[in-house]
């Protein structure tokens, strides 16, 4: 008796508690332009995850247009966030890809990036570019 009453609570919390299952749908890579300027902040694009889906986020990165990766000078900073993830930043002790893989549920998630040049008063044109996989949930 006690081993059925077991096997039916574990039966009915597996079952209110159950999350949908994710199916794989396709790769996305979005590259998102804009221009800031010095010691300026831009959202530059939004993801917008569609309904019924999630994404999972393999990987940021963060350039300044006009060379390869971009390293300011000493004493400046720049970061990008993803929604409210903190993703990718700079400070005077150098680079620091800080983001890890982490999961967008469906709707809007801005995409805001800070670049500091310095104080020369020039704009920066940046760029940000997003890989991704986008998973159909399953109920």
């Amino acid at each position: 008796m006690k081993q059925i009453l077991t096997f039916l609570l574990v039966a009915v919390s597996a079952i209110c508690f159950a999350q949908g299952n994710l199916e794989f749908n396709q790769v996305k890579n979005i590259v998102y332009t804009g221009t800031t300027p010095t010691s300026g902040a831009l959202t530059i694009g939004t993801i917008l995850v569609p309904a019924g889906k999630v994404w999972k986020i393999e990987a940021v990165s963060y350039y300044r247009l006009g060379g390869s990766f971009y390293y300011p000078n000493i004493g400046i900073s720049s970061f990008v966030t993803v929604g409210e993830q903190y993703v990718w930043g700079w400070n005077n002790a150098g680079a620091t890809p800080i983001q890890s893989v982490f999961w967008l549920e469906e709707g809007p998630h801005s995409v805001f990036c800070q670049y500091a040049g310095g104080s020369s008063g020039n704009v920066a044109q940046v760029q940000v570019a997003v890989s991704a996989i986008e998973f159909n949930v399953i109920p």
